[in-house]
C-alpha cells in the first residue's frame, strides 16, 4: 500500500511541475513579445485556467491584450498581402527590371503563405473576440484577397495560362470588370485592389470600437 501511495504522490508532483512548466513557457512567451502567434494567443488562456484566474479580472485584462494583438496582427497579415500586391503590379505596369520585379513577386507570396498559415485560427479568434460581424468581414476580405491572387497570378505566368487556356485563360475576371492583355489585367487589378483597400478601412473601423 505504501508503494501505491508513493506512485500516486509522484504522479501528482509530476503533473504539478508539467502544468508549473506550461504555463511558465506560455507567459515566458508573452513577456518576450511572442504573443503575435496565434497559438500563443489561445495556450496564453489554458494557462490562465490552470492557475485558477479564469473569467476573474485577471483573466479579462489578459483577454483584452490578447485581443489587442490579434488586432494588430491581423491588420499587419492584411497590410502585407495589399501592400505586396500594389508593390509587384506596379512594378509590371511600370517596366521596373526584372530582378526589381522578381523580389516584388517573393515578397508577396511570403505574404501569402503567412496569411494562409494563420487564416482558419484567425477566423475563429474573430469570432471568439468579436463576434459574427468581424468574422464576416474577415471572410469577405480572405475572397477579395483570393481573386487578387488568381489575377497576379494571371499577370506573371500569363506565358503559361495562354498556352494552356488562350487569352482567356489569362484573363483577370472581376466584379468591378474583366481585364485582357497584360495592361488590362493591371487595371482592372489596380481597381480591384481599391475595392479590398476600402473593405480593410471598414475592418480597421469596427476593430477600433
Amino acid at each position: 500500500m505504501s508503494g501505491t501511495g508513493h506512485t500516486a504522490e509522484a504522479a501528482e508532483e509530476t503533473a504539478r511541475a508539467a502544468k508549473r512548466s506550461y504555463i511558465a513557457i506560455v507567459l515566458g512567451s508573452l513577456a518576450a513579445g511572442s504573443a503575435g502567434s496565434m497559438a500563443v494567443l489561445q495556450m496564453s488562456e489554458k494557462a490562465l485556467e490552470l492557475l485558477g484566474l479564469k473569467r476573474t479580472e485577471a483573466f479579462l485584462l489578459a483577454q483584452q491584450t490578447a485581443q489587442g494583438e490579434f488586432s494588430r496582427q491581423i491588420t499587419k497579415l492584411i497590410a502585407q498581402r495589399i501592400f505586396w500586391s500594389i508593390r509587384y503590379s506596379g512594378a509590371v505596369e511600370t517596366g521596373f527590371p526584372q530582378e526589381t520585379q522578381e523580389d516584388a513577386w517573393r515578397r508577396y507570396n511570403e505574404a501569402v503563405v503567412t496569411w494562409n498559415e494563420n487564416y482558419y485560427v484567425s477566423v475563429v479568434l474573430a469570432q471568439k473576440y468579436s463576434g459574427p460581424e468581424l468574422k464576416r468581414q474577415l471572410e469577405a476580405m480572405n475572397g477579395a484577397l483570393g481573386g487578387i491572387n488568381a489575377c497576379l497570378n494571371r499577370i506573371h505566368y500569363r506565358p503559361s495560362y495562354i498556352a494552356k487556356g488562350g487569352e482567356a485563360a489569362a484573363t483577370c475576371r472581376f466584379v468591378t470588370g474583366d481585364g485582357g492583355s497584360q495592361d488590362d489585367n493591371v487595371r482592372v487589378l489596380g481597381m480591384e485592389i481599391q475595392r479590398a483597400s476600402k473593405m480593410f478601412g471598414v475592418m480597421l473601423e469596427f476593430l477600433s470600437k
